[in-house]
Order: structure tokens, then sequence, then C-alpha cells
């Protein structure tokens, strides 16, 4: 590892080729008058010049190629080699975040370099060089190597040193820079014309220049673009094809959109971090699927996958893992990235959009439902009224239709299956909108106190909303159930006497005894006896009598006086709370034979 830091520059790496035959005269500096617009105004790929637009964008998925165009200045010149720079992923390097710029060219080897975007700079905080055959063996040393202080003005001149070499640079200023044909993108063919590019001259001196070039040397510089032409001495080298911001959608594991519309030849970055996968141990990351649309086209490809490791760190293992995607035809693909442990095939866990491929410029309607931010408590007692909150997003480009919403409620054992808990009404939501909705939902009485439960959310219930994805409409999290301490009455005795005869017109006493075998204090309540021609049905309401409070445990003995006037047997029933005063956990145990046998008091009724 060979490791140097350029302060207040940026970097962009023009390969030179050695070319064989005559030098290139280099051109007289000539200040330009810009008559006309060479764009392809009117095409689908006219950018219109934004002046302020970084002259070197830096973003994960960019890509500049240029080929050697000195033969077309001089045919006697041979010319070879065509230079690539591919930004592949960001990483950390010596506790900074780092760009890692792929450099390759035909006639040397690759090249690794650490370029860190600081507001008004990049810095070169190192390069690694691999092996490959080829006359070059230090591509990063090559007075190629341009140098930029942000932003560029007409004027600014600032100088560095590079180890066998010194460096001035010097902004001219803004002028066309055209090119012998046109210059590719991936969706499509751009302008040969840069408009307001930054002219910028170098002069070195050293031994570098010497052996590799002569001074001066000559940059141009698109806004938005990067670097466009380079000339010096046998070297004219001009950009044919690039990648333009907007071409790329770069994700990491932050990403919270799920739904991505791209044009179909554009490019999707993937950056997830992980350990490197020939480490004795960690968690690696891969690429699962991406699955075909219902036509069974296949809208989405992996181009390329690698591992670019952290340098200088302490763990010598962490890195980033960088997948491109490219959009490939039309439809809807489902895309699955999983980390997994080293050694192992067990998941941990998962990285998930869906893609919609469109071809032509301008991107389809679609509609797509999201839940987000579901909360409630994670605990409840059984029968309890709790507050639910949640959001639902559209991450679609058009306005949804109105629809319906479900709370649904699960055994965790049981999943497959649901009880509606309740619903409402979603409105419409505009692209990008969304809603925060506040409800509210009763844990079924039913539930097994301390089990664990599932209550979810389901929006679009109905599917009345065509969406390229529905899989993100459902969201849910745990719950457990307790039970809230109740009081619980019975009657566990009655009598004495459980029999007797009594004459007509007098008055007899009875007696019943009512404890509260639940956990809690058992509110007053009131003690009825229903009096029935038949020992199996309980019959009517003839008399009652107030029952005081009674302690979880304890009991009462409570007396009733009744009074008939007509001979005959009757059977007398007790039943505890009869006018539903105590709340209790079992409402169905407060009849007299519940708990006993028989469970009533029989009296014979004779003249006197």
């Amino acid at each position: 590892m060979q490791m140097r830091r350029v302060a207040g520059a940026l970097t962009m790496v023009a390969v030179l080729g050695l070319a064989t035959g005559c030098v290139i005269v280099a051109p007289v500096l000539e200040e330009p008058v810009v008559e006309q617009d060479y764009a392809l105004e009117g095409t689908p790929n006219h950018v219109v010049p934004n002046l302020s637009e970084d002259p070197f964008p830096l973003f994960v998925g960019g890509r500049w190629v240029y080929r050697n165009a000195a033969a077309d200045v001089n045919p006697e010149i041979h010319t070879a080699g065509v230079l690539e720079n591919a930004i592949c992923a960001v990483v950390d390097y010596y506790g900074r975040q780092c760009y890692v710029v792929e450099s390759s060219f035909s006639a040397g080897p690759e090249e690794l370099l650490y370029l860190h975007r600081r507001q008004n700079d990049v810095l070169l905080m190192g390069y690694r060089t691999g092996p490959a055959p080829g006359q070059f063996h230090d591509i990063a040393l090559l007075p190629g190597i341009t140098y930029l202080a942000l932003p560029l003005h007409r004027g600014s001149v600032w100088e560095d040193a590079l180890e066998r070499t010194r460096i001035r640079v010097e902004v001219m200023w803004q002028e066309q820079v055209p090119v012998s044909s046109q210059i590719c993108t991936l969706l499509g063919p751009y302008n040969s014309v840069f408009q307001y590019a930054w002219r910028v001259h170098y002069t070195l001196w050293g031994e570098i220049p010497s052996l590799y070039g002569a001074s001066p040397q000559y940059v141009w510089f698109a806004p938005g673009i990067g670097a466009a032409k380079h000339v010096r001495s046998s070297v004219y080298y001009l950009l044919m094809e690039f990648r333009q911001p907007h071409e790329v959608l770069a994700l990491d594991e932050s990403t919270a959109v799920t739904l991505h519309t791209l044009p179909v030849g554009s490019v999707i970055a993937v950056q997830l971090r992980g350990a490197d996968a020939k480490a004795p141990d960690g968690q690696y990351w891969a690429f699962d699927a991406a699955s075909p649309d219902e036509t069974g086209a296949e809208p989405v490809g992996l181009l390329t996958e690698a591992f670019y490791s952290d340098v200088g760190m302490p763990d010598p293992h962490s890195g980033t893992y960088a997948f491109q995607l490219k959009v490939q035809e039309k439809g809807s693909s489902r895309v699955r990235f999983v980390k997994r442990q080293i050694g192992g095939v067990e998941t941990f866990e998962g990285f998930e959009f869906t893609v919609v491929g469109y071809e032509g410029r301008i991107p389809p309607s679609t509609r797509d439902l999201k839940v987000s931010d579901l909360s409630f408590a994670t605990e409840a007692a059984l029968g309890a009224e709790i507050p639910v909150r949640f959001t639902v997003k559209n991450q679609g480009n058009a306005e949804t239709a109105p629809c319906t919403w479900e709370l649904r409620w699960s055994s965790r054992s049981d999943s497959g299956s649901y009880t509606v808990l309740g619903t409402g009404e979603l409105e419409p939501l505009s692209p990008e909108g969304g809603a925060s909705i506040r409800t509210e939902v009763t844990i079924p009485g039913d539930a097994v106190a301390g089990q664990s439960y599932e209550l979810g959310v389901y929006v679009d219930s109905k599917d009345v909303i065509d969406e390229p994805y529905d899989g993100d409409n459902f969201r849910s999290e745990p719950l457990e159930v307790y039970a809230v301490p109740m009081p619980d009455l019975i009657v566990t005795a009655l009598g004495p006497p459980a029999q007797m005869d009594a004459a007509v017109g007098s008055t007899v006493s009875l007696r019943a005894t009512v404890k509260n075998v639940g956990d809690a204090v058992a509110a007053p309540t009131v003690l009825s006896w229903y009096a029935s021609d038949s020992p199996v049905a309980r019959g009517l309401r003839v008399a009652s009598t107030d029952v005081a409070e009674i302690d979880a445990g304890n009991q009462r003995y409570v007396i009733t006086e009744i009074v008939r006037e007509a001979e005959g047997t009757a059977y007398y029933f007790a039943r505890v709370d009869d006018s539903s005063d105590a709340a209790e956990s079992n409402e169905t145990n407060n009849w007299s034979d519940y708990e006993l046998a028989p469970g009533f008091i029989r009296v014979t009724w004779q003249s006197p």
C-alpha cells in the first residue's frame, strides 16, 4: 500500500498512453466566441446547461470511458488504449468515508483510488495498484492526474507537489468542446458538443514530466459531466461514454423507499456493509433473486458484484459489498439481497425493493402503498382497549383511490388465520404523500393470558388499487396478553338446612355462603333467590339481599327471609352478583348449582 494526500484537490484520473510517432503540438490558448449551440435540443437526452453544476460529480455507479484520439489530429500517430474510471463503492479509509474509484487502462494495471469529498474539494487519500502486465507500473503517479479546487473561477491559480513532481494549475475560461463522434450514455446518445466546459491549464516540473510527457497540458471539465477532453504532447483523450447521475439509482441499507420506477437501460448500484466472505467469521451479503414479472419477463438483471475492503480500520475484514443491476426490459421485479453467516447458510436479514422498468422518457403511473411506523403497547390486558397508531405512504407517482384498512389479530403460532378487530377508510393519497391514523382496538377477551399475539394493519384490504408490489401493505408487531387481577364470586354452600318443611304464610330463612375465589376485592353486590317447582329449572326471582364487598380469598354468610302463601314444594336457587355490579374474571359461575349438587334448597309448604 502506498499513500499520498493532496489537500484541497479534486482528483480525476486521465491515464496517459505512450504513443509512437510524432508529437502533437499543444494548442494555442485563444478565448473562444460561443455563437452556436450544438446540443441535441429537442432530443430525449438534451440537457440544459447548468453553470453551477459540479465539474466532476462523484456518485456511486458513475463511469467515464475515454479513447485516445491523437490519430484524429495526426494520422501518422499510432494510438491504442482505452481508459475507464468507475466509482464502485464507499468504504472507510483510515476513519474517513471515501469513494473507491477503479481505474483501468489497456496498457497498464488496474488501480483503486480512494477519494474523500469535502464541500469545496476532494482529497486523494491513497491508492492501490493491482498486478497486471504492461509498460506502466504506477498509473497513479503519472502526470495525467488533474487537480481541482472547487468551485472553478476564471483566473483561479494554485500549486501542489506530488513526490518527484510539482504542478501549477490555472483555470482559463469556459468554451465549447466538440468531440469527433456521439457520446454514449445508458439511455441513448448524448450531444457531441459540451457547452461551457472549463479549460484548465497545467504546468508540471520535475522528473516525471520528462519521462511521460511535457508541459503544458489542458483538460476540459464539463459541468455536471466531468473531464471531457485531455490534450498534451502525444496524448489526446476524448470522452466517448459516461453515465449521468439521473441514469443511476444508488441504494444502501438506510434506503427506506421500496418502490423505484426507472427507465429501461438505467443502472441500480446497491451498497451493503458486511465482512469479507473469505474471512473466518462475520456476516456477508449475497444477491438472492430478481423475480420475473407476471408475464415471465425479467426486467432486472445482475451486472456485477464485488467486495471492497476498508483500509486501516480496526476490523481487517470489514468493507462494502457493491452490486450493480441493470433495468433491461419493461416490467416489475422484486429484488432481494440476503445477509448470511460466513461458512453457513442461515439468513439473518434481507434487503428488498421493487423495480418497475418502463420504456421511453415518461414514467408510467404507479401507485404503491406502504405501512410504516405501526405502534401500540407491547403488553395489554385481556379485554383492554388500547390506542393504535400507524402511517401509510404512497410511494408511487400517481394519486391513489380511496380504500379500506383492517386491524388484524392473530396468534403467533398460527399466523395463517386472523380476526379483524377494526376497519377504517383511507382517503386518496397524492404521490409521495402519507396519512397518519390513530384508532383504538379492544383485546379479545378469549385470548390466552401469557401468550404472544400479532396485531397488524393491512391497507387496501379489498384490493381496489393496482400496485406493482403489495407485500408492504401489511405490517404487524407482537403483543403480549396478560390477565388483570379480578374478583370471582361463587356460592360455596346452601343452608343449613338444605331442605325443610314450613307453614304457608310463615317466614323462612334461606342461607348461602358466598366466596371470592378471584385475585381482587369484589365490590358490593346482590344475592338473589329464584323459586321453581322443578329441581332442574331455576324459575323466577322471589327475593334479594345486599352483599358487602369481599376481599380476595374471603367469604360471607348471607341470610334472606322469604314468605309463601301457597302450598307445595319449591326449589330455591341462589345467584350472587345478580345485578352484575361486580366485574369478575368469570361471569358464568354465579349460580349455586354451578358448584353444588344439589344446587338448591327444598322447602315444602303446608297448611298450618
